[in-house]
């Protein structure tokens, strides 16, 4: 007997080849006005474009895109119960600077 990979001819041991399980679907990227969040990829694009972001300004923009209108204190955007704390040099006041001019 010749066995060939992707068969359905049965295995020495007589049971028959399974196929490997499939894949999780991956989440829709979500939109909230002219932002597109992808979270599979971890990748925020702005009107069709991708965003040049660092890992603290993805995670501001993250926040503020998940409640859009509420206004946040700038406290309150460093220290997210639950989550990781912004931390490092950057500050909310300078990421959002930064992701204004990065959109077109």
């Amino acid at each position: 007997m010749i066995l060939r990979r992707g068969s359905n001819q049965a295995s020495p041991g007589g049971r028959a080849a399974q196929a490997p399980p499939p894949r999780p679907a991956e989440p829709a990227p979500i939109v909230t006005g002219r932002f597109e969040h992808d979270l599979a990829r971890r990748q925020m694009k702005y009107c069709g474009q991708a965003l040049d972001l660092t890992l603290h300004e993805y995670r501001l923009l993250e926040v503020l895109l998940q409640h859009p209108g509420r206004v946040y204190s700038r406290s309150q955007l460093l220290e997210r119960p639950g989550k990781r704390r912004i931390t490092g040099s950057i500050v909310p006041s300078t990421a959002t600077s930064r992701a204004a001019r990065e959109a077109p």
